[in-house]
């Protein structure tokens, strides 16, 4: 999904084009900023798909977020909210959510734009595997333009932050010094979705 806010000429980032090189094959839609009344019910429609519902105070909580606006990012940038990847990103956070939480978070109210929300996400997700260790193999996808989990692995055994970070209380045997799979294997699962696989070569590379 491609968050295309018209805050920058297209061809600065060149990420569209990218894609369609990537995904020859992949059909693609182009689909604009929601309006409030198709925010809600494209959210509805996902906490009925998915068999959930939310408290009253929940979706107040909600409520702003949902809501068509112009969020001035910089003197002269501004962003049109809700895009679509804003709203599906939203969504994820409240998977967490119980029926009992009656205490709002003050990082997500002040969540605004869709770039606020990937900031969230990448902070809640770097407190639950290891800030050294979560950031660095972001870093490694997107700066390696496609990696295999091999690769990707390969390349965080080797780096000496993480190894730290992760063998705080011990060092594994120096003919297994790697880390261990399960650790990658956790971040995948709960980031697939934003995630692009693509075969090359009979193997699987995963795009950021």
């Amino acid at each position: 999904m491609i968050s295309d806010e018209k805050k920058d000429p297209p061809e600065k980032y060149e990420i569209l084009h990218g894609l369609k090189s990537l995904l020859s094959d992949a059909p693609m839609i182009e689909i604009a900023v929601f309006d409030e009344d198709l925010a809600e019910n494209v959210f509805q429609s996902w906490l009925k798909r998915d068999h959930r519902c939310l408290t009253s105070l929940q979706m107040n909580w909600l409520q702003p977020k949902l809501q068509s606006r112009t969020v001035y990012t910089g003197l002269f940038t501004t962003e049109s909210e809700p895009t679509p990847l804003f709203l599906s990103l939203i969504y994820d956070m409240t998977l967490t959510w119980h029926s009992y939480d009656e205490n709002s978070d003050e990082a997500f109210l002040n969540i605004k734009t869709t770039n606020d929300a990937i900031d969230y996400l990448y902070s809640q997700l770097s407190k639950k595997h290891n800030e050294v260790f979560f950031k660095r193999a972001m870093a490694y996808l997107q700066q390696g333009g496609g990696l295999t989990e091999i690769e990707l692995e390969d390349m965080l055994s080797a780096d000496n932050r993480v190894l730290q970070a992760i063998f705080v209380h011990y060092l594994p045997p120096v003919n297994i010094f790697r880390i261990p799979s399960t650790l990658w294997i956790r971040i995948r699962n709960e980031m697939q979705k934003y995630f692009v696989e693509k075969d090359v070569d009979n193997a699987s590379v995963i795009y950021l």
